[in-house]
């Protein structure tokens, strides 16, 4: 009986080591090119919430996360392709992107932060909201964007 239990015992320590063993960070899990599947904003304005798409019907964006902390943004739209490169860094459940954007001339660097929601070797979701008052009147928005891995 005694060598039943300690079969069991290991049986079960097993079990355990190899399931969270399994388990992968943000950080490793991310790397890998990503493509967007949906992407919904959705603005309160005084009270009159709107949702709407943020991708127009036959465009494609493709997100390219490296192992050294940098990426790239393909965006596939109706009047033509354009790229974003830049870096990221995934702390806790919150992914940040920097970029610098030249604006013919003039350059611009900029960081988002988004949280991540969900995120496994097949699909991820990330979030951003931001609430602020325009005068006396309040405004907030909600990002949500649905990736499946490629």
């Amino acid at each position: 009986m005694k060598s039943i239990k300690t079969i069991a015992a290991i049986a079960f320590a097993a079990l355990t080591l190899s399931l969270t063993g399994c388990s992968k960070d943000p950080e490793d899990l991310i790397i890998g090119t990503w493509i967007e599947t949906e992407a919904t904003y959705t603005e309160n304005d005084n009270g009159e919430i709107t949702t709407s798409s943020m991708l127009e019907e036959g465009e494609t964006v493709e997100m390219t996360f490296n192992k050294d902390l940098t990426y790239t943004t393909i965006y596939h739209s109706n009047v033509g392709d354009s790229e974003e490169h830049g870096t990221y860094s995934i702390s806790g459940d919150k992914l940040s992107f920097t970029s610098t954007i030249d604006f013919g001339g003039e350059t611009e660097t900029y960081t988002e932060v988004y949280n991540i929601d969900n995120i496994d070797n097949k699909n991820m979701t990330i979030s951003a909201s931001e609430s602020m008052t325009f005068g006396e009147e309040p405004y907030s928005y909600s990002i949500k964007i649905v990736f499946k891995k490629k």
